[in-house]
Formats: structure tokens, C-alpha cells, sequence
């Protein structure tokens, strides 16, 4: 049964493990995508202004040629305005996808901080609970039980947090020179 017991600790800790990582991966990837989008908006942005100089290029040329290719400079200047339109329109494409993957990976760090905390929380119950447990026990060995249970939920090696642990274990040995 023992075997048994620790079998199924280690599947918990493994199958916890890979939900953390999990989510720190989730999280690389959304800020990864946040990046990305930033790029792309930037690169839009850039594309952006080079249409619209060509634009104005295509203009001035067509006011110092005049009226003998005025046709040609006209369709070469509404060819420039079109392409800095499309490309104005990429830009603020990119820019909202930017915004978006921005506010995804902000997202994805508050619930991480939160699941953080709550998992904090979580272990500091579990302290309280085995503190008061340790305290009121009578005998050494349910002193020493309380412990050993104490000890595979607090133990940071097990999850739980070493300065907790630490307090736990002072304790722990203070209550043990109290029986003979």
C-alpha cells in the first residue's frame, strides 16, 4: 500500500509539473506572438511611409512635367496613392494585431500571478492546519505522525515552501523534547 501510495504522489507531482509547464510555455508563446505582431506592425509602418513618399514623388514629377505625359503621371500617381492606402491599411491590421497579442500576453501573466498566489494561499492553509494539528497533539507518536504528514505537504521538494517547512520543523523538534 505504501508503494502504492508513493506511485500515485510521484503521477500527482508529474502530472503538476507539466501543467506549470504548460502554462509557462503558453505564457513564452504569447508574449512571443505579442513580439511578433510589434514587428509586423513596425515593418507595416515602414512600408507605409515608403508608399507615401512615392506618392509624393509621383506627384512633383508630375507637376514639372506638365501636361505632355500627364496622363502617364496621373496613373503613376493614383497607382502610389493606391499602394499607400493598402499599405496603411496593413499597418493598422498590424497595429491591432499587436494591440490583441499584447493584451493576450498581459492576460496570460495576470493569471499566471494569480494561480501563483493562490497556490501561496493554498500552502499557507496547509501550514496553519498542520501547525495547530503539531500543537495540539498529546503524544509522541502522534506528534510524530503529524510530522511525517506535515512534512509530505510542506516539504519544498514536495511543493510546498522551505521557509514555511523551516518553521515547521523547528516547531516539530521543539514538541518532541517535551515527551520523554
Amino acid at each position: 500500500q505504501r508503494q502504492r501510495q508513493r506511485v500515485l504522489n510521484d503521477q500527482r507531482r508529474f502530472i503538476e509539473m507539466q501543467r506549470q509547464f504548460a502554462v509557462a510555455a503558453g505564457l513564452a508563446r504569447k508574449v512571443e506572438a505579442a513580439k511578433n505582431a510589434d514587428d509586423a506592425a513596425r515593418k507595416a509602418a515602414v512600408e507605409k511611409s515608403a508608399a507615401e513618399a512615392k506618392v509624393q514623388r509621383a506627384e512633383a514629377r508630375a507637376k514639372r512635367e506638365g501636361s505632355s505625359n500627364s496622363n502617364s503621371n496621373r496613373n503613376a500617381a493614383a497607382t502610389a496613392t493606391r499602394a499607400a492606402d493598402k499599405a496603411t491599411a496593413t499597418a493598422k491590421r498590424a497595429a491591432a494585431n499587436a494591440a490583441r497579442a499584447r493584451a493576450a500576453a498581459n492576460a496570460a501573466r495576470v493569471r499566471a500571478a494569480a494561480n501563483a498566489e493562490k497556490e501561496r494561499v493554498n500552502i499557507r492553509a496547509v501550514y496553519t492546519n498542520f501547525i495547530g494539528r503539531l500543537q495540539n497533539a498529546t503524544t509522541k507518536t502522534t506528534t510524530k505522525k503529524v510530522y511525517r504528514n506535515g512534512s509530505k505537504k510542506l516539504h519544498p521538494d514536495k511543493g510546498g515552501n522551505g521557509i514555511l517547512f523551516g518553521k515547521f520543523n523547528t516547531l516539530y523538534r521543539t514538541k518532541i523534547q517535551q515527551f520523554p
